[in-house]
C-alpha cells in the first residue's frame, strides 16, 4: 500500500533508506492515524552531543525545527564504554513490566524516583510522563516475498554495513556494576497497568537502524520520549490520516496498481489526485487490518509492496510534464511500521 512522504522507501540501488523507518501510530481514540517520520522520534543532535557514532543521513529535516519538537533522549547504549540506563529500579534491575512486550505502558511506578536514572544535563523543561513504549528493534521489517528473478538479473548482490555487537559493558564507575535481570513491580499497583493513560510515547530503536544485526546478538541502542502534544503537533496536514473516511469503498477502486492507472489519474485530475487516493487508501489499510483486527503492532517491507511508477520517458510521450512531479510525489512508499494505541483495554 502507497503512502506520500518526502523521500523513497527504497533507493536506486535497491537499499532501504532512513524513510523505511516511518512510524504510524493509530491514535487510541481509533479516528486517525499520525505518520511519525524518523527524524521527528529521534534526537540526531543530541545522539552525537552523548557520543553516538550515526551513519550520515543524506535527508535534512526541517520539521523538527519548524514545529519546535525535540525528542528527548533518556537512555542509550552506544557501545562498550558509553551507556546510561534510564529504565533501572531501585536494586539495578530491569523492570518486568516493561520486558518483552513490542508494545506496552510505561506506569507512574517506572517513573517514581527510586526507579528512573536521568542522564546528566538533561533538559529541566522536560517533564517525563506516563505513556506508552515501544521497541522498534523487534519489528525488522524481514521479507515476506523473494526477490523477483528478473529484478536481481544482472544486478551484483547488495552488500551491507553490518552493525557493531556490543560483547560485554565495562563499568563507568570503580563503585558500580551492570546488573542484570528484572525485579517486579508491587502488587499494589496493578491497577495502574488497567488505568487510562496519555499517548506519550517512549521509543527504542537501533542507533543504526539500517545495518545489518543477528537476531542473537546485541548492538548499540537509544530511547526517545515523544510527549502527547508533540504527538499532537505532528498530527497536522499530510501526516494526519483520517481513519472514518471510505469504510464503505472496495479498496481496489481506491488504490491505484498500474502506471496506466496513474497517467489517467494524472491526465483526468492532476497529480495530486494520485497521491490523495494512495492516502485514503493507505488509511483504510490501517483501520481494517490494524485498528479494527486488533493488531498491536506490525511491519511491512517496502520491497515486498512494489506499484509502478510513471517513468519519465512514458509521462513525456503523453503530455505530462513529469518535472512538475516532485519528490514527493514520484516516490511514494509503503506503510512501514504501525503501532496500535486503540489496542489495549
Amino acid at each position: 500500500m502507497k503512502v506520500a512522504i518526502q523521500s523513497p522507501y527504497v533507493d536506486n540501488n535497491g537499499y532501504l533508506t532512513m524513510h523505511s523507518q516511518d512510524l504510524f501510530i493509530i491514535r487510541d481514540h481509533g479516528r486517525t492515524a499520525t505518520l511519525v517520520e524518523y527524524e521527528n522520534y529521534i534526537n540526531r543532535e543530541e545522539d552525537k552531543r552523548r557520543g553516538a557514532k550515526l551513519d550520515e543521513d543524506e535527508e535534512k529535516n526541517t520539521q523538527q525545527d519548524k514545529l519546535n519538537i525535540k525528542p528527548a533522549l533518556i537512555e542509550w547504549c552506544y557501545d562498550e564504554s558509553n551507556y546510561h540506563f534510564f529504565f533501572k529500579t531501585k536494586n539495578g534491575f530491569h523492570p518486568m513490566n516493561m520486558t518483552g512486550p513490542v508494545l506496552t505502558k510505561v506506569l507512574p511506578w517506572n517513573l517514581k524516583k527510586k526507579n528512573t536514572h536521568y542522564p546528566e544535563g538533561f533538559p529541566e523543561n522536560v517533564q517525563l510522563e506516563p505513556g506508552y513504549i515501544l521497541d522498534l528493534r523487534i519489528l525488522q521489517l524481514n521479507r515476506l516475498f523473494s526477490p523477483a528473478e528478473e529484478s536481481t538479473e544482472n544486478k551484483p548482490p547488495l552488500e551491507f554495513i553490518r552493525d557493531t555487537e556490543i560483547t560485554g559493558l565495562k563499568d563507568l564507575f570503580p563503585d558500580s556494576r551492570v546488573k542484570h535481570g528484572i525485579e517486579f513491580p508491587p502488587v499494589s499497583i496493578t491497577n495502574q497497568a488497567i488505568a487510562p493513560i496519555e499517548e506519550n510515547l517512549y521509543i527504542i530503536s537501533y542507533v543504526n537502524p539500517l545495518r545489518a544485526r543477528d537476531n542473537h546478538s546485541f548492538y548499540p541502542y537509544h530511547i526517545h520520549y515523544i510527549s502527547a502534544e508533540q504527538l499532537d503537533q505532528l498530527s497536522s496536514g499530510s501526516a494526519e490520516f483520517d481513519l472514518l473516511a471510505d469504510r464503505d469503498l472496495e479498496l481496489d477502486d481506491l488504490h491505484i496498481n498500474t502506471t496506466e492507472g496513474i497517467h489517467e489519474i494524472i491526465r483526468e485530475k492532476g497529480r495530486k489526485e494520485v497521491v490523495k487516493r494512495m492516502n485514503r487508501a493507505a488509511a483504510q489499510v490501517l483501520a481494517r487490518y490494524f485498528r479494527d483486527t486488533g493488531v498491536q503492532v506490525g511491519a511491512i517491507n517496502p520491497k515486498d509492496i512494489n506499484v509502478e511508477v510513471p517513468k519519465q520517458n512514458k509521462l513525456q510521450s503523453e503530455s505530462v510534464d513529469s518535472s512538475r512531479l516532485d519528490a514527493k510525489e514520484k516516490n511514494d512508499g509503503t506503510i512501514c511500521m504501525v503501532a496500535n494505541l486503540r489496542s489495549f483495554l
